[in-house]
């Protein structure tokens, strides 16, 4: 009785990830106007949101000496131009990126996550 009970809730536990990550949604945009990050269905970054107080470390991979360090990703802040490596962070050039641990301090429910890139071709993706 007690096999049936534990196979019956790790069956709900599966169920309930797998919904949660049918819920999953990309959602990629183009500012064409070029009005630097101006986007109809992705917000600007935000200065008071979850990332703010998170803690950001670097596991994997290296920091490109001409980019910003982990900080600029949660300052709220975009680049205002297309060629300010200072205010990004990116990963070392003719690498294969690397892994960003982001500890937000507790367990919270998290319903977006944005990326953003001025960049198109190798550059561009994130």
């Amino acid at each position: 009785m007690m096999r049936q009970f534990y196979a019956v809730m790790m069956l709900g536990l599966l169920a309930s990830q797998l919904a949660a990550l049918a819920e999953t949604k990309v959602v990629v945009a183009h500012d064409a106007a070029g009005a630097g990050f101006s986007f109809k269905s992705v917000p600007l970054p935000a200065k008071n949101d979850a990332a703010t107080a998170a803690r950001f470390t670097l596991v994997d991979g290296q920091r490109d000496r001409n980019g910003g360090e982990l900080a600029v990703l949660q300052d709220g802040k975009v680049p205002t131009g297309e060629d300010q490596p200072a205010e990004n962070f990116f990963f070392q050039a003719g690498t294969d990126g690397g892994r960003i641990v982001v500890d937000l301090g507790s367990v919270i429910a998290v319903k977006q996550i944005n990326s953003y890139s001025w960049h198109a071709g190798s550059r561009g993706p994130q």
